[in-house]
């Protein structure tokens, strides 16, 4: 009869343990959420500045790839010219 009382006695213990325990469990789930949520924010906004900063990185460096190449059609353009007046003098000579 002493084994029954034991097992009732330490099944009742650990029964008024769990749910003394689960709203405490509980609770400090929910917290640990929230600041899991404000650190995620605080990432996304990070890359969020990130983003645009690198996306204005690249919107000058394609506005002065482009006035390179401009810089090339014109020269080449030019050289093309000279080319022409150059095979135009040597015919004549």
């Amino acid at each position: 009869m002493k084994n029954g009382w034991t097992k009732y006695l330490v099944g009742v213990l650990v029964t008024l343990t769990l749910f003394v325990a689960m709203p405490f469990m509980a609770s400090s789930i929910v917290a640990n959420d929230k600041e899991a949520r404000a650190r995620d924010k605080e990432i996304e906004k990070e890359l969020i500045t990130r983003h645009e900063k690198n996306r204005e990185r690249v919107e000058i460096f394609c506005a002065k790839q482009q006035e390179i190449n401009d810089k090339l059609s014109i020269g080449l353009v030019e050289i093309k010219s000279d080319l022409k007046y150059i095979k135009q003098q040597v015919g004549h000579n």
